[in-house]
């Protein structure tokens, strides 16, 4: 005789870039095991771990690689809420004395947030020539680490990553059809003023936040800190 089956719950959520809700289930033990090595690798093992949990556990066909990163990272934030807990422990630093303090925090109350000013993807440089840009996705976090502060060249990279196509009237160019040292050269010809329009694209695009207040344990000074990103939800 067979051993029983065990129920397993489903549950719905919307996100921003996508109609339907999506259903998934809670994260078994097999894949809490694929979180558990990936967080002894590197930033490469966490994000390939990220994307095959989010694939097993969702119950419609998705294509991850194509999620703007913040919807995955609401999506993976609501996985670890229903499957370890719909709260997290957190040391947060205060910012006048700097001792630590442990803050639990509702994960259901993390939204994603978005800009008042509303920004077009499509950006004129000329009066004929734009480009279409589109939201960093997962796969952008194997190539640069969102916590190191960023040069110039590593921010041309990321821009260069979101164009989806660049027009010139009726005529379109894909990327993929040009080297690394065409595309660079491109980029490279634009003004302050050009390159500032695309950076306020990715300036005003949404965010994973959430304001966190305190009182600091040590000192009693009131404390108002914001995170932001996947990472700073992993107590």
């Amino acid at each position: 005789m067979p051993l029983p089956s065990i129920e397993i719950p489903s549950y719905e959520l919307k996100l921003t870039t996508i109609e339907e809700k999506i259903p998934f289930r809670p994260f078994l033990v097999k894949e809490e095991k694929i979180l558990l090595h990936a967080m002894e690798g590197d930033q490469n093992d966490m994000v390939n771990a990220m994307k095959q949990i989010i694939s097993n556990c969702l119950l419609v066909e998705l294509n991850v690689d194509e999620l703007p990163l913040f919807d995955l990272e609401y999506l993976f934030l609501n996985l670890r809420s229903k499957s370890v807990g719909e709260t997290a422990e957190l040391l947060l630093t205060c910012q006048e004395c700097e001792e630590q303090n442990p803050i639990e925090v509702d994960l259901g109350e993390v939204q994603i947030k978005f800009s008042p000013n509303e920004v077009s993807p499509n950006v004129m440089l000329t009066d004929k020539l734009g480009i279409v840009l589109k939201y960093p996705t997962v796969n952008m976090l194997k190539f640069f680490s969102f916590d190191d502060d960023f040069n110039f060249d590593t921010t041309l990279d990321i821009i260069e990553h979101c164009v989806d196509i660049i027009f010139e009237g009726e005529e379109l160019y894909d990327l993929n059809d040009y080297s690394k040292e065409e595309r660079e050269n491109f980029f490279q010809q634009m003004t302050q003023q050009q390159f500032g329009e695309i950076q306020n694209f990715f300036d005003n695009m949404p965010r994973l936040l959430h304001n966190v207040e305190f009182k600091c344990h040590a000192c009693e000074s009131d404390q108002l800190i914001t995170l932001e990103g996947l990472q700073n939800f992993f107590g």
